[in-house]
């Protein structure tokens, strides 16, 4: 990996539902967030004996340098709030549209069918 390249956490259920599924309670692994390096994304989650841990699906790879532990301490302590979409307000009353058919106008119905008539006098 490139040196250059800074770290990115974000912690939140949101973040590491992307790549990776929920663990039961009492699992080895605690879920954090997510952790991002250059190309290589995936969630963040930390084992019983306190390391970092990158997941993806079933695969963990460990993260353990001091700048990625500075970089999970700035994650904690800023207000960074995941971003949710606002919902949009649905409407109250359905609409709906009968479609009218048209009637085709016959000798001796024009006096049973007001439609009929208003073509016959056209």
């Amino acid at each position: 990996m490139e040196e250059g390249t800074d770290w990115v956490v974000r912690l939140g259920r949101d973040e590491w539902m992307r790549f990776t599924y929920e663990r039961p309670a009492g699992h080895a692994l605690q879920l954090l967030g997510s952790v991002t390096r250059g190309p290589q994304t995936g969630a963040l989650a930390r084992d019983q004996d306190g390391n970092y841990l990158q997941v993806n699906g079933d695969y963990t790879s460990p993260l353990n340098s001091p700048r990625f532990r500075q970089a999970v301490a700035a994650a904690r302590s800023s207000s960074w709030k995941p971003f949710a979409p606002t919902r949009q307000e649905t409407a109250r009353v359905p609409v709906v549209t009968i479609k009218r058919r048209r009637v085709v106008a016959q000798a001796g119905t024009a006096a049973t069918n007001p439609l009929a008539s208003k073509c016959a006098s056209s």
